[in-house]
């Protein structure tokens, strides 16, 4: 019988020994391969997770926002009903010391466990997604909350109007009629009344604003609460004060006649 002759090397006892052939590498064809699906896989994924990042800063920011609604429930208790009436009282209501000046501290600060002064500590008045607006990068270093209040809510009697919107004259009034308001005197559902919002709700919705300032990575949607304390994501138009969604007036009979004159807006 014919013996197949199978390749020896010399052991170093001097004995023969089975020679080792080493497994060969990847071909260039097969790390091109490997290299276009992992491609393909980062293209799938990469998308996938700015989305979900976005939605987690969307939701941390709607819990930013029930908590501070519950503040405002505490606060209106201590004040019997009556809301904030100091000047720039939308942005100086609570939050860390900012760029501009707060002279009467944070009169929220207390009901969310901060000083009136606080420096520091003011994550909850943070939205994540702070992106700053047209002129300032950070709305929470600017003003010391990336939240806004309700100007037809806070604030002193004199709320300025754009003579461009249909409902000037309504709103001037609406104004005007919410000097010292009292939450008593609110006649519309509470749970679509708009207290507070990211800080691009207010600008959505006002028509003379050029502003388009929105964090949460759909066009028109804003994180707002509502004065029932619940936070949703809504999408909100320049010059419609009112719809089914969401409402910034308190006033019913105010409401009534501003949903018929807001019609004749343009949708922006």
């Amino acid at each position: 019988m014919r013996r197949e002759h199978v390749p020896c090397r010399w052991t170093p006892d001097g004995s023969p020994g089975k020679l080792r052939v080493l497994p060969g590498g990847f071909s260039l064809i097969e790390l091109l391969v490997v290299a276009a699906i992992l491609g393909v896989l980062i293209a799938i994924l990469v998308p996938g997770l700015a989305r979900a990042r976005t939605q987690v800063k969307r939701l941390a920011c709607q819990s930013n926002l029930r908590q501070l609604a519950l503040a405002w429930h505490h606060y209106l208790q201590d004040s019997r009903g009556y809301f904030l009436q100091e000047t720039d009282a939308e942005f100086n209501y609570g939050g860390k010391i900012g760029q501009r000046k707060a002279p009467n501290g944070k009169p929220l600060n207390p009901y969310v466990r901060l000083p009136k002064n606080a420096r520091e500590g003011a994550e909850v008045f943070h939205c994540p997604g702070d992106q700053g607006g047209a002129r300032v990068r950070s709305c929470f270093d600017q003003y010391g909350t990336s939240y806004v209040m309700n100007p037809l809510l806070v604030g002193p009697p004199q709320v300025q109007f754009s003579r461009i919107d249909p409902c000037y004259g309504l709103l001037t009034a609406v104004g005007n009629r919410r000097g010292g308001l009292n939450r008593s005197k609110i006649t519309v559902n509470e749970s679509r009344l708009v207290l507070m919002g990211d800080y691009g709700w207010l600008p959505a919705w006002q028509v003379a604003s050029t502003e388009r300032i929105e964090w949460h990575g759909r066009p028109y949607g804003h994180n707002v609460a509502f004065l029932d304390g619940h936070a949703e994501f809504v999408y909100l138009r320049k010059g419609l004060h009112v719809t089914p969604e969401y409402n910034v007036i308190p006033f019913a009979d105010a409401m009534s006649e501003i949903m018929r004159v807001q019609q004749s807006v343009p949708l922006k």
